[in-house]
């Protein structure tokens, strides 16, 4: 007699089968003996912090930092918003995963770059949270600042990953220490939904996460010169590094840890943003597959009783938080559509206007008219071609809940033509931007070229 497999699990196990993981760079001090998976330390406790002296001395330290409720309940059921609008507007359905992935081509990281992503409403609503500017305001010592155009990243839900192909053990650093030490840039993320860690047999991470090796930003020059002598062809021009296997900034004094976010007591939950310094080694990972290896067995030496009360707590954290959204949207006569990712986050990064010349800045510009995405590097064009350009369709986000004169769903129409959107309901925010498409010039879009070479800041001139 054959025995008998509860569906669910049956899904999860067929599921697992299927999934293809992409282990970028094997990191033989990261491999669970046992089962041969990727794992980290996921039983370090995070610290959330108000934008302040505290945040930014914490992120000098150790070289990130996590800030708490840069979204409120109300920022965060508008962005949840924005984010299936966008997804539908690509021509995904919200509730199949693997439309999303048809849609959106996300890369093996979950990054989604191209139909113009990065001048979504999703990411111009995150990039002018007062919150998030404080804390880069802090940072740099100023508030005329510039922004990123960067895009979004999405994991799918654990069950449903099969046909993605999700990267893990990709360690890696933002910034070349041969041609730009120092500090350059700060990076963020907004995450939009709770990604927590909870212990099981099986799945110990059932959502993604992000990674990072504290303290690494100040071992970056020396880092970069491994990276060189493990590749001694790497461009000084490229700033992803990719840390080499078995390098040692793996293992001590400060090896890697999971950021946990979900709600957790001082953890990351949904509406905070993790910020690091360009030079901190970090990745994301797709659920940890550890069936009894080492993130397990942690779990396990906190004892059941233990582990149970967290677990309650962390849900009825969760069930909280998820109430306040619920009940902001309730609010607004909204309501949140589509199956629960995996991980959704936002990024963005900010510099100081005056590491910028005025040639770059005219480009940016036209760069924000034509719906180009680009890099974390404010100052400077490396940008990807606007969507039109390589035959994609106009970044449209269609709001299902808004209604315009004649009574239809209103399109948020980005044609790269400068030109103000169709007709839509009173938005604050697209007429800012509508607004600001007709005062920029038209021209041609400047294409991905020569990258305006940054000043190089003081040696002195650190977090």
């Amino acid at each position: 007699m054959r025995p008998c497999i509860p569906p669910l699990l049956l899904l999860v196990l067929c599921a697992a089968a299927a999934a293809r993981r992409l282990t970028v760079v094997p990191q033989p001090a990261l491999t669970d003996a046992e089962t041969g998976a990727f794992t980290v330390n996921a039983s370090v406790v995070v610290p959330r912090f108000d934008p302040g002296p505290k945040a930014l001395d914490f992120l000098r330290r150790e070289g990130y930092v996590v800030i708490r409720d840069v979204l409120n309940a109300s920022d965060l059921a508008l962005a949840r918003r924005l984010f299936w609008a966008f997804v539908e507007g690509a021509g995904a359905s919200s509730a199949d995963p693997a439309s999303w992935r048809r849609a959106l081509s996300p890369n093996q990281y979950g990054i989604a770059w191209g139909l113009g992503a990065g001048q979504s409403r999703l990411m111009w609503h995150v990039r002018t949270r007062p919150r998030l500017l404080q804390m880069f305001a802090l940072v740099w010592g100023t508030d005329d600042l510039l922004t990123s155009f960067e895009a979004f990243s999405l994991l799918p839900p654990r069950e449903a990953e099969a046909g993605w192909s999700l990267a893990e053990s990709w360690f890696h650093t933002d910034q070349n220490g041969r041609s730009r030490p120092g500090l350059q840039t700060v990076q963020s993320f907004t995450s939009l939904w709770p990604q927590d860690e909870r212990s099981g047999a099986f799945v110990v991470v059932p959502r993604g996460a992000f990674v990072v090796v504290p303290q690494s930003h100040a071992r970056h020059e020396a880092l970069t010169r491994r990276v060189y002598a493990a590749r001694p062809g790497t461009s000084d021009e490229q700033q992803f590094l990719m840390v080499p296997s078995g390098d040692r900034l793996l293992a001590t004094p400060h090896p890697p840890h999971l950021v946990r976010c979900g709600a957790w007591r001082d953890a990351v939950g949904a509406g905070d943003a993790v910020l690091w310094d360009s030079r901190t080694v970090h990745c994301n990972t797709p659920p940890l597959l550890a069936g009894g290896g080492e993130a397990a067995r942690a779990a396990e030496a906190r004892g059941g009783e233990a582990a149970e009360a967290e677990a309650a707590e962390a849900e009825a954290a969760e069930a909280e938080a998820a109430e306040a959204v619920m009940g902001a949207e309730e609010e607004a006569g909204q309501e949140i559509e589509g199956r629960r990712p995996g991980r959704v986050v936002a990024y963005a990064s900010f510099a100081p206007r005056s590491r910028a010349d005025s040639r770059t800045v005219v480009q940016r510009q036209r760069a924000f008219a034509s719906g180009q995405t680009c890099t974390h590097w404010p100052f400077e064009m490396t940008c990807l071609e606007p969507p039109q350009a390589v035959g994609e369709p106009a970044v449209i986000a269609r709001d299902p809940k808004a209604k315009c004169a004649n009574g239809s769903g209103c399109k948020y129409i980005h044609d790269g033509t400068g030109a103000t959107p169709t007709p839509t309901p009173a938005d604050p925010l697209a007429d800012r931007i509508a607004a600001a498409k007709a005062a920029i010039a038209p021209g041609t879009p400047p294409s991905l070229g020569k990258r305006a070479k940054p000043p190089t800041p003081d040696s002195s001139d650190d977090l």
